[in-house]
């Protein structure tokens, strides 16, 4: 897992874009053929030596072969039990490089633990293939005030009924979360923007822009207010909310989580706990001044929001140092191809290349769904001094890259 508070999405080349699909494109799976497989070496060794020990088992003038041949297949079978796929593994059973399998790998970045202070940096970077220049995209982007970042991390893909429960589904065919195309299972956590960056100019050369909400001085006894303020240098000007929402250059944009994550609960016409008149109230005065889906009041009113979906273990507490930009965190520009691909490669020989993988591997079935229960976060009660949590901040968010 990489600990992280920002994402770098990529954004395509349509003239508009929603943040929503930038995030999808972030975390699609995505299937890489080519890939060398210790395991999948390992597997064909070990079907090839069975072959070899089943043939020779019975002459006795290839005794010393029988036994050379039974010693390897020990050794890879000793491998596979511990799960021990290194280089230096397959070279103790006389594996070379030439001997090695390819396959198609899968592979998809999904948020595992969300951050109590969300930043997103659109990449607006594209490589010319002709001259070999970096250019601007020049895309506008749509993004709400109200994010609902429930699609995008685990838990909110699965079969499981039990609202009490986490699935991270591990099938290499299928994404680990339900993206903005399927049904999520859980909802939240609520972001709030409080802050964006937008840029005006060419890629080599321009000029930054920032908005940011703060807090304004009311008089004693009256409920406080915020406004949105324009910073262009030493220029600070007022604006309103409706024109910070219409600015389509984004390159950055800073949320605030404000509402845990927490399950999608049907049916339930008497909640325990319901979300704060205050925010029911925000978000219906926002529901007219974006096209965004936010949540309305009866769904807050249908659904707890106390209750965090969370990993029954928590993440360990993390320095300012730990979060600092990753080499992971490369935007990687794909296509939207909807490719069917397996990890499971075809270890038929020369003798028997016609033979497909359920005939090499009858027995082969899909890593099943590690299924955790719930993690209910109380800040400040973890054990570990140097935590984040402990501080009374929220847990550090994470991102798994699977």
């Amino acid at each position: 897992m990489i600990p992280f508070n920002c994402l770098t999405v990529p954004l395509g080349k349509a003239w508009e874009h929603d943040i929503a699909e930038c995030l999808d494109e972030y975390t699609k799976l995505e299937f890489i053929e080519g890939v060398e497989c210790g395991k999948c070496t390992l597997l064909k060794m070990q079907r090839l030596l069975t072959m070899v020990i089943e043939r020779t088992k019975d002459s006795h003038a290839n005794e010393t072969a029988h036994a050379a041949s039974q010693s390897r297949l020990d050794l890879v079978n000793e491998a596979l039990e511990d799960d021990d796929y290194e280089d230096k593994t397959l070279l103790k059973c006389n594996l070379p490089s030439k001997a090695r399998v390819s396959s198609t790998k899968s592979r998809q970045a999904v948020i595992a633990r969300p951050p109590k202070s969300l930043v997103v940096h659109i990449n607006r970077s594209l490589f010319d293939e002709n001259t070999g220049e970096l250019k601007k995209n020049y895309s506008a982007v749509k993004f709400p005030k109200f994010l609902d970042l429930a699609s995008w991390c685990l838990g909110s893909s699965g079969a499981s009924d039990d609202d009490n429960t986490e699935e991270w589904i591990l099938n290499p065919d299928k994404p680990m979360i339900a993206s903005s195309r399927f049904q999520s299972r859980t909802r939240g956590p609520l972001y709030e923007i409080r802050g964006l960056v937008t840029h005006y100019g060419r890629h080599e050369n321009g000029h930054y822009v920032c908005y940011r909400k703060h807090p304004v001085h009311t008089e004693e006894g009256e409920a406080p207010k915020q406004q949105w303020w324009r910073l262009s240098d030493d220029e600070v000007t007022k604006v309103s909310e409706e024109n910070v929402l219409g600015q389509g250059g984004v390159f950055m944009l800073f949320y605030d989580c404000i509402e845990p994550a927490h399950p999608v609960v049907l049916n339930n016409p008497e909640p325990e706990t319901v979300s704060s008149p205050e925010f029911v109230e925000s978000v219906e005065k926002q529901a007219k001044s974006t096209e965004s889906v936010i949540p309305t009041k009866a769904s807050l009113l249908a659904e707890p929001v106390e209750i965090a979906v969370a990993a029954s273990i928590p993440l360990p507490g993390l320095d300012d140092d730990d979060l600092s930009d990753s080499e992971y965190q490369g935007s990687i520009r794909t296509t939207r191809e909807e490719s069917i691909a397996t990890t499971i490669s075809d270890y038929g020989d020369e003798e028997d290349d016609n033979n497909d993988d359920e005939k090499c591997h009858p027995n082969y079935e899909p890593p099943k769904a590690i299924v955790v229960p719930q993690y209910i976060h109380h800040p400040g009660t973890d054990k570990d001094a140097n935590s984040v949590a402990h501080q009374g901040l929220g847990p550090a968010g994470s991102l798994l890259m699977v």
